[in-house]
């Protein structure tokens, strides 16, 4: 195994003892494979934000978010509506309130919405390149 396939084990193992942790805490977790299956009502409370450290640029008609590594990952096209979506992963306003201002802004209704902000937070997240900076209330 390699330096960096090191890295990522022991990043994992890290990742599972927090995890375990906070569950023993009550704070309860989802796998991403299963986000599909959260209510938009418990969704709509998560407030997105993108890793710290990225350095985001654009490169043609493509965002690129570059690693810490140097490693470099497209993100999406960057045209509306995805490029808003990702400017309000702010880490300040919870998914119901940027989903409410996507309705606004390109006349969307409240489902096309919550399904446009989730899909793109959940893409970013699998890429590792956004999370939540809370949880949901039960």
């Amino acid at each position: 195994m390699d330096s960096s396939g090191r890295r990522r084990f022991f990043r994992l193992v890290a990742r599972e003892a927090i995890v375990a942790t906070e569950e023993v805490r009550g704070i309860r977790h989802i796998r991403l494979d299963r986000f599909a299956e959260v209510p938009d009502s418990k969704v709509g409370q998560l407030v997105p934000m993108i890793q710290p450290g990225l350095r985001i640029s654009t490169q043609g008609d493509e965002v690129i978010a570059t690693l810490a590594r140097g490693e470099r990952v497209r993100l999406f096209r960057s045209v509306e509506p995805d490029a808003a979506i990702f400017r309000s992963f702010n880490g300040y306003d919870p998914i119901s309130k940027i989903s409410s201002d996507m309705c606004q802004t390109f006349g969307w209704t409240p489902e096309s919405s919550i399904l446009a902000v989730r899909s793109l937070f959940l893409r970013l997240a699998n890429l590792g390149i956004a999370r939540t900076c809370n949880y949901w209330k039960d």
